[in-house]
């Protein structure tokens, strides 16, 4: 019989711990106290994937700080064993009560004078099957562990501090079956073979929050990741190695990039990329080992698409961004989420532009800062910065929005006080904080210290406050401009609600012959600001490189005119803002319907795909409140004049060496020409391309394929409802069982659309599938009312088949401009058994959005048919 593995022997006694069974009181604070707080944590842990659990201890030096009877830690869901507490001249009685909140509260006997201290403590547990804290995965039969602890699990691997503001060093000691690959945030220190086992013991990290301990272990491939400055692999599941040659390609230049903005070199001893199968999150910023989801960071060499490419270069941008803020640098506490979130998007995009100016990432920036804006628009709004009590649930701070609108503001703060001046601020706070924490403040007082501006006097109207600035320019004589400010309201019957924000305001301006640009800081309700024209001011655009976080409204016929001329006046940037700046307007009542589609058919000859993809995204909201079921060829005639243009100029289908940007507007093109548009030339092109993809898949360019079934479906009939139900129930990857699923849904027969809605609650769909029908039924706009009635008569059988959490998406399945439709689904929602918690959000989101179609269509629809009526796109 072979010995057991041994675990680390401790040199001193054992002291026997009494575990009460009496229910703990509540803690009396949520957040550790530092009287007691660690200074270094050593982990082993024996670990086998093809095991149900694990089995571990840790020994951690403490140092107290003033006379304490009892301190906390935090520890979830693990079975504790031995509990050892001893200083250098002593051993302590303690007594662990039971875990409450995670936390687990140790009396001491004596009392603890201020000194340092060892607690040493044995613990076991079972693999979680989450993706929480450390988990277990299985992929091509073989079994992996990984550990995803932001923001509070790493509690639910081993007992720890688990605060970001604990800050220590770590080292990890794995053990694990000898053929198996062990990973932690370091290099090997030591590897020991002790029977079918190898105990790997890892170099002690630079200060680290727990949060950011990384564990992975199993039958791993491994690719080299050459020109790095340090040792780098691409770790992969068994078998899948030859897919991290892009990740391998893409991370040399980006962390070059990085390096030179922070002017740092990478400050830790390797990096491996880590593909973890079924990650919960995009990826995670690990020091010296990141995880990514599989799907994310391995790229198929045979897929000739940009779009995984590029979508990999943008994830791993972000992530080692975090080498540096985040990690180097680490936040606090989590009510500065957003900063570290922010930050690390707006750095990472710029460099990944930098790096692979082909797959267009900074243009993208312009439309998901309006995303943003959109969304902090709503009543429902919520400040980016908010007081946080619990490290719980707080990935509801790090959505989207927090991320946009955090990048937003950045690149308008960044342009106010100018790039290089940022850049030494950035890398001031670098240095003054390197391997410590800090908050929000601290960067302000950098980039203030660097830019002689109170910076955080301006940055805190934004991040204290939520809301978006209107901001409304009037020209007067003698080259006079008054800026005004007031909150923009999304909800077009509240109209601009109050609000003040220090708003750096980039004014483009002309006076006939030579463009300027001059940023003012709009501090006031009302502000007058001289330009320096001599009194000849031809034109005035209030957001000069499109990277100001609010919109902007000037006279309408100097806002007609700048539209007319705008390929001329504007670069790609603002003609892209201009055209989205358009639908904030709309929503105000600050341009009228008819104004709106006048203006967008001036952007009909742009040439650039980003321009045209902003008019389509412009066009959304007019087509739900003015394209009328009655006289759809009205409409259906403007998209056609708006947009067929475009996708003359670029063709139905892909050309060699096209650039990614054309490649990604096509197949939205045709959606919009072939459906909105009624184009039967791309209709029936499109019905040929699903045909030849059905017989023959390789013979469609991949960019064209989902398309083509959804277009393919508009005007098809039950045999070609069946074949795809078929196709979708012999379907190999994700991604087709996906595309066929969409075009189930895009049939326009009414019979065909039923059966398709049926075959949601009776077919083989699994948890994530089980809206996507229901979602591409919504998306075109036809059906909004049978849509409803299914979604009513079935709402249990639906939420019966998925987590309490995917039934709050619910409300977005529901639109249109019926006032009779939102009055029922205001009240279907009201019931608490359809409003499960976090509904309340989706719901107000819905009631916004059809208020405010059924407003638009009731306030411009006259003016609007007049103008279709016309000719349409005349000026």
């Amino acid at each position: 019989m072979r010995p057991a593995v041994p675990f680390a022997t401790l040199a001193f006694a054992v002291v026997a711990v009494a575990l009460t069974t009496a229910c703990a009181a509540p803690a009396e604070s949520v957040r550790l106290d530092h009287k007691i707080a660690p200074t270094f944590e050593a982990v082993r842990m024996a670990v086998d994937a093809g095991s149900e659990g694990y089995r571990g201890s840790v020994q951690i030096e403490l140092t107290a700080t003033e006379r304490a009877g009892s301190f906390q830690f935090h520890a979830r869901g693990l079975t504790l064993g031995r509990i050892q507490l001893r200083s250098t001249s002593r051993d302590y009685a303690v007594t662990a009560d039971p875990e409450r909140d995670g936390i687990v509260t140790v009396k001491v006997a004596p009392a603890l004078e201020p000194g340092d201290y060892t607690l040493a403590l044995d613990f076991s547990r079972a693999f979680d099957t989450h993706g929480m804290g450390f988990y277990k995965r299985t992929a091509g039969g073989k079994s992996y562990t990984f550990s995803q602890f932001e923001t509070s699990d790493a509690r639910r691997a081993f007992p720890c501090w688990d605060e970001p503001e604990f800050k220590i060093p770590w080292q990890v000691t794995l053990i694990v079956p000898k053929d198996h690959l062990a990973i932690s945030n370091t290099p090997i220190e030591k590897r020991t073979e002790f029977g079918a086992q190898s105990i790997v013991q890892f170099q002690r990290t630079p200060p680290m929050p727990s949060y950011l301990v990384a564990l992975a272990t199993g039958p791993f491939d491994t690719l080299a990741v050459p020109g790095l400055p340090v040792p780098g692999r691409v770790v992969t599941c068994a078998g899948q190695s030859e897919l991290g040659a892009e990740a391998a390609r893409v991370a040399p230049a980006l962390l070059k990039q990085l390096e030179n903005y922070f002017g740092q070199a990478y400050p830790y001893a390797k990096l491996d990329l880590i593909a973890a199968p079924d990650f919960a999150y995009g990826a995670m910023e690990n020091p010296g080992a990141v995880t990514f989801d599989d799907k994310s960071l391995l790229v198929d060499p045979g897929d000739p698409s940009s779009e995984p490419r590029r979508e990999l270069a943008e994830i791993m941008a972000h992530e080692l961004a975090h080498m540096w803020f985040g990690d180097l640098v680490t936040l606090r506490w989590w009510d500065d989420l957003w900063l570290n979130e922010s930050f690390a998007s707006w750095i990472g995009d710029r460099v990944a532009d930098a790096a692979f100016p082909g797959y267009g990432i900074g243009g993208a920036s312009v439309g998901q800062s309006d995303a943003a804006m959109q969304a902090d628009a709503r009543a429902t709004a919520r400040a980016m910065r908010r007081p946080v009590a619990s490290a719980e649930r707080l990935d509801q701070l790090a959505d989207g929005l927090t991320y946009a609108r955090g990048r937003s503001v950045l690149s308008m703060f960044e342009q106010w006080l100018g790039s290089r001046v940022f850049q030494a601020g950035v890398a001031s706070y670098l240095e003054q904080h390197a391997w410590k924490t800090a908050d929000a403040r601290d960067l302000w007082q950098a980039l203030g210290q660097a830019s002689g501006q109170d910076v955080g006097a301006a940055m805190s109207t934004f991040v204290n406050q939520p809301g978006v600035p209107l901001v409304r320019c009037e020209l007067f004589q003698n080259g006079r401009v008054v800026l005004s400010q007031k909150r923009l309201s999304s909800d077009v019957d509240a109209g601009s609600g109050t609000g003040r924000w220090s708003i750096p305001v980039a004014l483009k301006f002309s006076d006939g012959g030579t463009v300027r640009v001059m940023t003012v800081l709009l501090t006031e309700p009302s502000q007058s600001v001289l330009l320096p024209t001599g009194g000849a001011t031809a034109w005035v655009m209030p957001d000069a490189d499109a990277r100001g976080y609010y919109r902007w409204q000037v006279p309408a016929p100097m806002l007609q005119a700048i539209a007319r001329q705008s390929r001329a006046l504007l670069t790609q940037r603002e003609r892209v803002r201009f055209v989205l700046n358009l639908t904030a307007l709309i929503g105000t009542g600050d341009v009228h319907g008819d104004d709106y589609l006048r203006a967008l058919a001036e952007f009909s000859g742009d040439p650039d795909p980003e321009v045209i993809g902003a008019v389509v995204q412009a066009l959304e909201p007019a087509r739900q409140a003015f394209a009328a079921p009655d006289n759809p060829e009205a409409f259906a005639r403007y998209v056609r004049a708006t947009l067929g243009p475009a996708l003359d100029r670029i063709g139905l289908d892909p050309g060699l060496g096209e650039p990614n940007a054309v490649t990604l507007l096509r197949p939205t093109l045709l959606r919009w020409v072939g459906d909105v548009g009624g184009d039967a030339r791309v209709l029936e092109h499109c019905e040929a391309l699903a045909s030849t993809y059905l017989l023959s898949p390789a013979s469609v360019p991949p960019s064209l394929v989902e398309e083509a079934l959804a277009l393919a479906a508009i005007r098809g009939d039950a045999t070609l409802f069946s074949e795809y139900r078929r196709r979708f129930e012999a379907a190999p990857t994700r991604l087709e069982r996906r595309r066929y699923l969409e075009a189930m849904g895009s049939f326009r027969s009414h019979p065909l659309m039923l059966r398709a809605l049926a075959y949601v609650l009776k077919g083989p769909l699994k948890t994530q599938e089980l809206l996507t029908i229901p979602r591409a039924i919504a998306a075109s706009g036809a059906l909004d009312e049978e849509l409803y009635v299914w979604l009513t008569a079935n709402y249990d059988a639906i939420a019966n088949r998925m987590p309490a959490e995917m039934t709050t998406v619910m409300p977005q399945l529901v639109s249109g401009c019926s006032l009779k439709l939102l009055d029922s689904a205001q009240g279907f929602f009201d019931d608490p058994h359809h409003r499960a918690a976090g509904t309340e959000s989706e719901v107000a989101q819905m009631v916004e959005q059809m208020r405010r179609c059924i407003t638009l269509h009731e306030r411009d629809a006259r003016a609007v048919d007049a103008y279709l009526e016309g000719p349409v796109g005349s000026k």
